[in-house]
């Protein structure tokens, strides 16, 4: 393949759209000399100049070698499908913004010096996607859509704090001294290695914990809330009380496996995951001050006009599209 070929793939690759079939490609050169790694960094510069905006390359551009060198490392046991990272950089004048597409798996490496200053990082997913990460400590995220988490540089050594907006799921690497914090928009979540799911979007009237596994603590205004497994905790911003009950905490976490699956779910909360899930704005339309509750289970090879028809049986409603806009009126 041409240079000029290559250059393309990395231009793909840059802003996240190339597919992993390119992706090996694009790896192989630049794991065949220096001069091709030199190349690829010279048109990621060029690439971020054309955004006008500034950068610095230091830590980015060793993880992105840390990535080509492990990858040479396994090259003999890849499996033909095996996915590799795909990632492009959205920039902040203080953070260094990895945004990843659906299905993608990051490896954060922590390979800032002490000298170097305390930098935010911050990981997203825009909708309709999902991502994992694995993050300095060994400790696993899946992101939902439409989600982010932010943390900086002293990660794992100082402290563990993640600031979540939006769903993830977590699977905390266990380091007794060093609890793992969760900070949510109303309240923090303490663990020191379990896993759960947080619900916290910021345009959602409540926040849900759900533990799996282990213990976590929720602290709020200096008053702490224990959980057990199987347990699940919201607060309900509008009144500002919590409620604890007990559940089926798979059901949590049935989004990592593209599932929407629950035994109560309100109809505002599943429109709301849906919009989220299928990039489209749902907007309800209705006078009825009851809550409707749904028992559902939802695959994400359904389209969204499958589902809303679905929908539509049990809960009969008026359906109108618009572009990405869906207006419901229950009848």
């Amino acid at each position: 393949m041409d240079k000029e070929k290559i250059h393309q793939l990395a231009i793909s690759y840059f802003e996240g759209r190339i597919s992993l079939e390119d992706e090996s490609i694009l790896f192989d050169f630049i794991s065949q000399s220096d001069n091709n790694t030199k190349l690829l960094k010279e048109w990621e510069r060029n690439w971020m100049l054309t955004l006008n905006e500034e950068y610095s390359f230091g830590s980015e551009w060793n993880s992105l070698q840390a990535k080509i060198e492990t990858r040479k490392a396994v090259a003999p046991i890849l499996k033909p499908k095996a996915k590799l990272i795909s990632i492009y950089r959205k920039i902040a004048a203080v953070a260094a913004i990895v945004i990843i597409t659906v299905a993608s798996t990051l490896i954060i490496n922590n390979i800032s010096s002490p000298a170097q200053e305390n930098r935010a990082f911050i990981v997203e997913t825009p909708n309709g996607e999902k991502s994992r990460v694995i993050l300095p400590d060994g400790s696993i995220v899946w992101l939902n859509s439409t989600s982010r988490i932010s943390y900086n540089s002293q990660f794992g050594s100082s402290d563990r704090n993640v600031i979540l907006d939006g769903e993830a799921y977590f699977e905390v690497a266990k380091k007794e001294d060093l609890p793992f914090v969760v900070t949510t928009s109303d309240y923090d979540i303490v663990v020191k290695g379990t896993k759960f799911n947080v619900s916290s979007y910021h345009d959602d009237m409540k926040i849900t914990t759900t533990l799996m596994e282990g213990k976590v603590d929720i602290v709020r205004n200096n008053k702490v809330l224990n959980m057990n497994p199987g347990e699940s905790v919201q607060l309900d911003i509008k009144t500002d009380k919590f409620s604890k009950t007990l559940v089926n905490p798979e059901q949590y976490k049935s989004w990592i496996a593209n599932k929407i699956e629950y035994d109560a779910i309100p109809l505002e909360e599943l429109l709301n995951r849906l919009s989220r899930q299928y990039n489209v704005n749902i907007h309800l339309q209705t006078n009825q001050t009851k809550t409707r509750v749904l028992n559902i289970s939802i695959k994400n090879d359904e389209s969204i006009e499958e589902i809303l028809q679905g929908l539509d049986q049990v809960t009969p409603m008026n359906i109108e599209y618009k572009g990405q806009d869906i207006y419901i009126k229950l009848k």
